[in-house]
Parts: C-alpha cells; sequence; structure tokens
C-alpha cells in the first residue's frame, strides 16, 4: 500500500495527445495519442526504433515536444511540484555514477527530494541490493543496476512507474520478481507503463498493451484482444481449394496455404468463413479456429512495419 507520506493527485494517469518529435528530418513520434490508467500493467511494444523509448523522455521532460503534449497526473512533467513523488521512471540503468555506492546514490535523491533515509534503506532490502549498499556501483552487473534503478524510481513511493525495459540483464528470478512487482504495483492502483521486446513476459504481466511502429500508434487494447484480432488464424480445408481461396482473399482474408491441402486463414472468423463457403455451396471437410500466442500475433501486427529487418538464412544463400 502507499504510505502516508504519499501525494494524492487528482488523476495519476499519462495522457499522450497528438505528440509528435521531429528531429531535423527524422520523424520519430507521429500524432501518437493513447492512455495509461491506474489499476493495470500497460505494457509498451514496438520494433526496434518505433519511438517507444522517445515517447518516454517526451513524458518526463527528457526532450520537448514539436507538437502536441504529453501530461502525467494531469500536467506536464515539468510543472510537477515533486517530481520523484509524483512519477517514478527508470530509462537507463546505466547512467549512474560508477564511482558511487548504491546507499550514496539512493540517499543522495532522498535527500535532494525530503524523503526519509530510512525509504532509501528500505528500498535497498526490498530490491535485493542491501549486502551490496557499500559496493561502487561501477563493480555492479546489469541486472543489479537494474535492481538499483528500479529503487530510485520508488523512491518517492510515485502513483505513476515508467519503465523502460526493466528485466534487461535480470536472471530468470530476477525476472520473476519483476512481474511480481508489476502486478503489486497496478494492485495498489498505480499507473504502470513498462516497455520490454519479452512478449512471453508480456503475455503474463500486462493487462493491457500499446502498440506502435515508426510512431504511429497500431493497437490499444487487452492481452487477449490483441491476440484474438491479429493473432487468430482459422484452419480451413476443402476439396475447392481454389475456390475457397479466391473467395476468402475477396472478402478481405489473408490466406496461407499450408501441407495436407490445409489453409490459414486470418482477418475473417470461423463463422464468417462457413457462411461464406455455404453462400457458394463450397464444402468443408475442417473449419477449426487456431489461436496462436501474443508473439506471433505481435509478429503479425507489425510486419513490414519495422525499420530493421534481419534476413533469413535462405535469402542470404540466395543473394
Amino acid at each position: 500500500m502507499r504510505s502516508a507520506g504519499g501525494p494524492a493527485t487528482i488523476e495519476a494517469m499519462i495522457e499522450f495527445r497528438n505528440l509528435t518529435k521531429r528531429y531535423g528530418r527524422t520523424l520519430a513520434v507521429d500524432s501518437l495519442s493513447f492512455a495509461v490508467r491506474p489499476g493495470v500493467v500497460t505494457g509498451f511494444l514496438g520494433p526496434n526504433g518505433a519511438g517507444k523509448s522517445t515517447t518516454m523522455r517526451l513524458a518526463l521532460g527528457l526532450d520537448a515536444p514539436t507538437e502536441g503534449e504529453a501530461l502525467v497526473a494531469g500536467c506536464r512533467y515539468r510543472d510537477l511540484q515533486s517530481p520523484l513523488r509524483n512519477v517514478g521512471a527508470l530509462l537507463d540503468a546505466t547512467a549512474v555514477d560508477g564511482a558511487r555506492t548504491a546507499a550514496d546514490h539512493l540517499g543522495w535523491q532522498a535527500r535532494s527530494n525530503r524523503i526519509p533515509g530510512v525509504r532509501a534503506r528500505m528500498l535497498l532490502e526490498q530490491v535485493g541490493l542491501d549486502e551490496v549498499a557499500r559496493r561502487p556501483v561501477g563493480k555492479f552487473s546489469l541486472g543489479m543496476k537494474q535492481r538499483l534503478g528500479i529503487a530510485a524510481a520508488l523512491l518517492g513511493d510515485p502513483p505513476i512507474v515508467v519503465l523502460d525495459e526493466p528485466v534487461n540483464g535480470l536472471d530468470p528470478d530476477g525476472v520473476r520478481w519483476i512481474r511480481q512487482l508489476l502486478r503489486s504495483l497496478a494492485t495498489e492502483g498505480r499507473t504502470v507503463l513498462v516497455s520490454s521486446h519479452l512478449m512471453s513476459e508480456m503475455a503474463i504481466t500486462a493487462d493491457r498493451l500499446v502498440v506502435i511502429a515508426r510512431g504511429h500508434l497500431i493497437a490499444d487494447g487487452t492481452v487477449d484482444e490483441l491476440a484474438g484480432q491479429h493473432g487468430a488464424a482459422v484452419n480451413v480445408r476443402t476439396p475447392l481449394e481454389a475456390e475457397l481461396r479466391s473467395l476468402l482473399e475477396r472478402a478481405g482474408a489473408r490466406v496461407v496455404p499450408e501441407p495436407n491441402g490445409r489453409m490459414s486463414v486470418t482477418g475473417l472468423d470461423a463463422a464468417a468463413i462457413g457462411e461464406l463457403a455455404a453462400r457458394e455451396a463450397i464444402p468443408l471437410t475442417e473449419l477449426m479456429r487456431q489461436p496462436v500466442s501474443l508473439e506471433e500475433a505481435y509478429m503479425r501486427l507489425t510486419a513490414d512495419r519495422s525499420d530493421f529487418h534481419a534476413r533469413s538464412t535462405s535469402e542470404r544463400d540466395d543473394g
């Protein structure tokens, strides 16, 4: 639960309103609008170069938008009276003075924000760094620096928490700890925005997913909605394969032939496929919905929307 000294905010949420950011000729964020609400873990997803980190920097006042606005707790970050008590953030775990100890790092942040030192000591214990609190941060592994960064983000007991790739460098036990932490923060009613490239982890941890590509919003919904709309396929088999494929493609479906005469269809549900086939008197010997993982749904959603593509082995061989 939140401590008695924590601030009361009118609206503990993050809002992006037509947010746009240009760096010279590069359009990093393009008219982006969405809200991150309290009580849920919102996963922030997108290919490399999609604009996720830029969007987070804009929310935290580290960059100024070219157009639009980013609001935290109802105002711009720079207008917050006590930023650390309203928003806790971790964008780069390595951005720490390596000569400073973990205890000194948190202690300095606590004193500069009028936060009791006992809070810093408690958090070092909570993130599992109490035994190395007097060790220079420069000797920490990436996973240890991630834990220290999370402790710093929670130092002001904020109602809003923003974390960029917090599981990088963590071992499986650390990943599970992050998962439990994020769930507990949301359960307490906090607003949690977290980016990650681990789809399997987001499927377990996130309640909602916001997906962007090339600075554009391309999806905003629950994990089930994303998998259902962009992931579920229908397996279909018929003796009149060519006729059915043409019919489904004219209806806007994507049809991928598979072995043994089966077709994988996306863009239409099983009921719609059955109705189309019946209308044209095309017999079906198989009609079955085939759910897919969040990772596969994400890959389908972001296909051809990434600025960076690795060629497959076959493509390299053919080249």
